[in-house]
């Protein structure tokens, strides 16, 4: 072999300068202390607070995690250090003890800035939610979670494969007709909006309840119910339904601000 072509198979000086700065970030960050996020955390303009922060900034626990009115307990994470060399930070999410709890994996995609969930299951206390009501009604019960795939960018809504259950409306459909409901549905994208489509019945009637999240964070609400008995038909346009023909309809839309406060 002539030695100009040996010199074809020599690294050049500017791959050895980035193969270090590489070795180099991934190593700060094996070994870098978990205590690095709270700046950031300090920083992402929401109230956050925490009793205190273990491990390493690639695999660690945040204990007793508060942000804004939230309580989300103990949060544990896991980042996969050699993801960061394809612009991702991915990480698996555990939370327990708190509003709500679950697991799942958490994906951020610094190129295309796009926010992907998979494989996540969580349950959530719709009880502590006091920024918004729902027919009038305060917030109660539970919801259920099961993400295959979600993917949100700054265009909205990309991929979304997920279940959903919940008994928001079991308490207060007992009040008014005496038998409980709970609606379960799916998720799905409805062009660029994130659409939640949830559905219930009972010997009184059949409930639709449609959520959808625009791309600028303003969400609307669509509930339609099919009413059995006329009596009921007025307990509910007095909690502000308008009658539609075949069913009596509450909309109501606005922007997302927060669940806690």
């Amino acid at each position: 072999m002539s030695g100009k072509a040996k010199e074809k198979v020599q690294p050049s000086l500017r791959a050895l300068i980035v193969i270090g700065a590489l070795a180099f970030a991934l190593a700060a960050a094996v070994f870098a202390p978990a205590s690095l996020i709270a700046p950031a955390l300090a920083g992402s303009g929401a109230a956050v607070s925490f009793e205190r922060m273990e491990g390493r900034l690639w695999r660690g626990k945040i204990s007793r995690l508060i942000v804004g009115e939230h309580y989300l307990g103990d949060v544990s994470f896991k980042v996969s250090p050699f993801q960061l060399l394809f612009g991702r930070l991915r990480a698996r999410i555990e939370a327990t003890g708190g509003d709500g709890a679950g697991d799942g994996v958490l994906i951020y995609s610094v190129f295309s800035q796009a926010v992907e969930v998979r494989n996540a299951r969580a349950v959530f206390d719709l009880g502590t939610i006091r920024q918004y009501s729902i027919f009038g009604l305060p917030y109660q019960g539970n919801l259920r979670l099961t993400i295959d795939r979600l993917v949100w960018t700054k265009r909205g809504c990309r991929a979304a494969e997920a279940d959903i259950w919940t008994d928001l409306l079991d308490a207060s459909s007992r009040q008014l007709v005496g038998e409980g409901m709970e609606l379960a549905g799916a998720a799905s994208c409805d062009d660029a909006r994130l659409a939640l489509t949830l559905r219930g019945e009972n010997a009184e009637g059949r409930t639709e309840v449609v959520v959808s999240l625009a791309p600028n964070m303003t969400y609307q609400l669509v509930a339609s119910v099919a009413p059995t008995r006329p009596e009921l038909q007025e307990n509910l346009k007095r909690l502000g339904f308008e009658d539609k023909g075949a069913s009596l309809v509450y909309d109501a839309m606005g922007a997302i601000k927060g669940l806690g406060s």
